[in-house]
């Protein structure tokens, strides 16, 4: 008994310490533009400051792939592609978004070198998620003005069941859901 004991908690011990060793893994979510594509990558800049060792992959789809564009700007002017090899130096992945490519007409060699074309970009999403267990982030939208932070709504049933906010006024909905 005792002997059965000692090795379930040497099991239990090698289990723990290997889990500790495993990085973090976070797939981060872009599909609203530009702006979006911003706030990813200074929150992975920050997210790698903290934890260096992080495995974060980018995957985008819809107006998200603008900034994997060799030609896209960032709003200051300078080019993504910059931030972009920097982040892949650091072990950052990037993927895009086939589908969202052929309805927009956009040719592959327009695509920074190291993003890495998938068939589908929400399909990629979930199978990190569910299969390699990377964990979700999805930078926010931009803050905006207080007159506009709340509009009317078809479906109020959203926010009463996604926002603590909202679900004292069932006849809106707020911006951030």
């Amino acid at each position: 008994m005792a002997r059965a004991l000692a090795a379930v908690v040497l099991t239990l011990t090698l289990a723990m310490l290997a889990t500790a060793a495993e990085p973090v893994k976070v797939v981060y979510h872009v599909n609203e533009g530009l702006e979006q594509a911003t706030r990813a990558m200074t929150n992975i800049r920050n997210h790698l400051s903290v934890d260096p060792t992080a495995k974060i992959v980018v995957v985008a789809h819809g107006r998200g792939i603008d900034f994997l564009l060799k030609e896209a700007k960032t709003p200051s002017g300078s080019p993504f592609v910059t931030d972009i090899d920097e982040l892949a130096l650091r072990g950052v992945e990037f993927r895009i978004c086939r589908f969202t490519l052929e309805r927009r007409n956009i040719d592959s060699s327009r695509v920074v070198p190291d993003a890495k074309i998938v068939p589908s970009g929400v399909a990629e999403v979930a199978r990190l998620q569910s299969v390699e267990h990377y964990s979700y982030l999805k930078p926010g939208a931009a803050a905006r003005p207080s007159s506009q932070r709340w509009r009317r709504s078809c479906w109020p049933w959203h926010c009463r069941h996604s926002c603590p906010t909202c679900r004292l006024r069932a006849s809106a909905r707020c911006w951030s859901c």
